[in-house]
């Protein structure tokens, strides 16, 4: 009875419990902000990083023994030399002897011929005499006229001509001139000091070039118009921005790419190529003292090479990009849409869309967690590609690994830094 009324019970108090209310929640849309993307002509800036080398570079060495007896003042380390400036001048007084007896002994060997030449005319007289001249050989012909002798004395004279000219020349290395306007990196004599032919004199490096050797990685070469060996000097050759800083303050000089070198370094998968700047101390030029700063070599110097144009390109945040190169964006009945895009290689805080995307998308670049498609949205702004351009856009290169022969004449690599990278700007 007992087990009965419970179940009774329980029956009662079951039987009299309220249905639960179904209540269905309110869907509210995501508050979103939207890019409105629309394609543009981009031109893609490569970065890179070398060092400032001169166009040429001379090592001076004497070509004739003696004592130096006078150095100039512009010849001294750092010091400014114009092309033709005598650096210095070897004891000449015993090149000045040679060239007397030189000189002497083409008197002699002048006075020696003209005096063969007349002994010539009278052996022609005398053979004009003979009656049986012509039952003689042509050597004994040749011997009667007096011709080797006359040829001894030509080749005696030339041969003392000849020593004269080498005097003169002697005489002249005793002066050691500038071949070109540069700059001494060294200078290894001094006055009263003894050379002998061939020693070393000092090093000059030309000022009015340098040049700077920039690596490129592989997957970048596509970026850029390389010069064309082939071309006319006078063609159309990619700008390069040169920058350096000091003291907190940045410097830029324009170059141009001039060349490359052909041959894709093996380790780094780089091609070397190089810029050429007119000018780097600014001699030439009428400048004050404030706007002066010479780009010296052996500096280490930041340089942005003017690329290719691409056509089509869309900029958007990199951080909106999804796994699989998936994007949201927002139809015309304010719902999220899965969009695949097709991109352009790139490493920087932006990406460059060259396909996926049609003028006029409305690109979602609100993080908005793990949502589905369809989802409804509200657009809170509406973002104008036209006015999200305006500035030029980095893209970082990664650092190239270290390896031999990466830096010209030194077999080592100046540390990368994230200034090593591509841009891109609006074309």
């Amino acid at each position: 009875m007992i087990i009965g009324l419970a179940a009774l019970l329980a029956a009662i108090l079951v039987g009299l419990k309220p249905r639960p209310e179904v209540i269905t929640p309110a869907r509210k849309p995501l508050l979103v902000d939207v890019l409105q993307v629309s394609p543009g002509n981009l031109v893609i800036n490569v970065h890179a990083q070398g060092i400032v080398r001169p166009s040429s570079q001379t090592s001076l060495v004497s070509e004739v023994p003696g004592r130096v007896v006078e150095v100039s003042s512009n010849f001294n380390a750092g010091g400014f030399l114009r092309s033709g400036e005598v650096l210095l001048r070897l004891d000449d007084r015993d090149f000045r002897a040679r060239l007397k007896q030189a000189e002497a002994l083409v008197a002699q060997a002048s006075s020696a011929l003209a005096q063969e030449q007349g002994r010539v005319a009278v052996a022609r007289h005398e053979w004009q005499q003979r009656t049986r001249r012509n039952a003689l050989s042509e050597e004994a012909r040749r011997l009667a006229l007096r011709q080797p002798q006359l040829l001894e004395a030509q080749a005696q004279l030339e041969s003392a001509q000849a020593s004269l000219d080498q005097a003169r020349l002697d005489l002249e290395r005793t002066v050691v001139i500038a071949p070109y306007d540069g700059l001494v990196e060294a200078r290894q004599v001094d006055i009263g000091q003894y050379v002998t032919t061939g020693m070393p004199l000092g090093t000059i490096l030309a000022v009015d070039d340098a040049e700077i050797r920039l690596a490129i990685p592989e997957s970048k070469l596509g970026y850029l118009s390389l010069p064309d060996p082939l071309q006319a000097a006078g063609g159309d050759r990619p700008a390069v921005e040169i920058s350096h800083s000091l003291d907190g303050e940045t410097r830029t000089w324009l170059a141009e790419l001039v060349r490359t070198e052909g041959v894709v370094d093996e380790r780094s998968r780089s091609l070397f190529v190089v810029a050429r700047l007119n000018d780097p101390y600014g001699i030439y030029r009428d400048l004050t003292p404030k706007e002066l700063m010479p780009l010296r070599f052996g500096m280490f110097v930041d340089a942005r090479i003017e690329g290719r144009r691409v056509a089509g390109v869309i900029s958007l945040p990199r951080a909106i990009i999804r796994p699989g190169n998936l994007v949201w964006i927002v139809d015309d009945s304010n719902r999220l849409q899965e969009r695949k895009v097709k991109l352009l290689r790139t490493d920087g805080a932006e990406i460059f869309v060259t396909g996926g995307l049609e003028d006029g998308d409305k690109v979602c670049v609100t993080s908005v967690g793990p949502v589905l498609p369809n989802t409804p949205v509200n657009i809170a702004s509406v973002i104008r590609q036209e006015s999200a351009r305006q500035n030029d856009a980095e893209i970082p290169v990664a650092p190239l690994p270290a390896g031999p022969g990466t830096e010209s004449g030194t077999g080592n690599r100046a540390p990368a830094s994230a200034a090593e990278q591509d841009s891109v700007s609006p074309g």
